[in-house]
């Protein structure tokens, strides 16, 4: 049995000798052993779409890692007046992965989503951010955007009465 004192903390300085590494060192650090690896592969678009029209957006994902990639991470889809993906562009879709992602291996995830009303009609890139709540442990966290995302026109709603 251990004692125990009563009192007032006391801090314990261990230092070694002779300028040499302390007598009592810490544990080495467990490596992390292999990891999942998220990236884009692509996202199919239409060259357009009218602001009040459905969007079908086929978006694919692949894990470069060596290790499965289980469920429960996001994947968020942006509109972006450059080719550079961030978060601080237009958010128009976010969903939760809901099955694992072997290593070396793609999956696709079929999106249709409404265009956020606010959305003004231009000319846009449609680009996706993985992971973005950071649930899956990665080999490389940079390369969870889009690199090259597709043009997509936005039109102006549909003229009341046209067909």
């Amino acid at each position: 049995m251990y004692p125990v004192r009563v009192g007032p903390p006391v801090l314990l300085l261990v230092f070694g000798c002779g300028g040499g590494p302390a007598d009592v060192q810490s544990p080495a650090q467990p490596s992390p052993g292999p990891l999942a690896d998220l990236s884009p592969v692509a996202i199919e678009v239409p060259g357009q779409v009218r602001l009040d029209s459905l969007l079908q957006v086929p978006v694919v994902v692949h894990n470069g890692g060596a290790r499965t990639a289980g469920p429960g991470w996001f994947v968020r889809l942006y509109l972006s007046a450059d080719s550079l993906i961030a978060s601080d562009d237009i958010l128009i879709e976010q969903f939760a992965v809901t099955r694992e992602l072997q290593p070396g291996t793609d999956d696709g995830y079929l999106r249709t989503m409404k265009l956020p009303g606010r959305t003004v009609p231009a000319a846009y890139y449609l680009g996706s951010i993985l992971d973005v709540t950071g649930v899956a442990p990665e080999l490389d966290e940079d390369n969870n955007s889009l690199l090259s995302p597709p043009a997509l026109t936005i039109l102006p709603k549909t003229p009341f009465g046209a067909d």
